[in-house]
């Protein structure tokens, strides 16, 4: 038979402050989301003429260049998880580069993308699935977003519609 001797005092103060935390964290939330509308915003900037297309599950979003949002499986993407408390607190933002439909000679070129020397203090292998390229950190405790996290992202995109467009082309 299991003992239970009363609450204790960290479920006793989250139930005395439930609507302050919730209030909180849906601030934060809306803080997050007001941060990557305006990164995806400054990288659709800089790869223009071609177009940045994005999608929204639970918890994540995914980046990727495409004339449309059609197929986004058949593209080159970064994905991240956007619940980590280390986005706005240190300031940094991990992020894996993919092709989900990608094999062969084609998913190792759009591997190297990671081994461009103006981008490669960014990134790592991954340790992730067959279909994983490389992992992408950058960090902006110094909050200088254009340098440290809008430019390399839009390069990596850039370089991976590259090497997607002379595969199928």
């Amino acid at each position: 038979m299991t003992d239970f001797n009363g609450f204790n005092e960290a479920a006793l103060l989250f139930a005395e402050y439930a609507a302050v935390t919730t209030a909180i964290y849906e601030e934060y939330r809306k803080d997050v989301d007001s941060f990557f509308n305006f990164i995806r915003e400054k990288i659709a900037s800089l790869v223009q003429p071609k177009s940045i297309q994005e999608n929204l599950t639970s918890g994540y979003r995914y980046w990727w260049i495409a004339p449309n949002d059609k197929n986004k499986d058949s593209y080159p993407q970064l994905w991240f998880d956007t619940r980590s408390t280390e986005i706005v607190k240190p300031g940094i933002l991990r992020l894996t580069a993919c092709a989900p439909n990608a094999a062969g000679d084609f998913q190792q070129q759009l591997a190297h993308v990671a081994e461009d020397p103006s981008i490669s203090n960014y990134c790592k292998l991954a340790r992730g699935g067959t279909w994983s390229l490389f992992e992408v950190t950058v960090n902006y405790e110094d909050k200088n977003y254009e340098t440290n996290v809008v430019k390399p992202i839009a390069t990596i995109l850039l370089e991976m519609y590259e090497v997607y467009n002379k595969f199928n082309e």
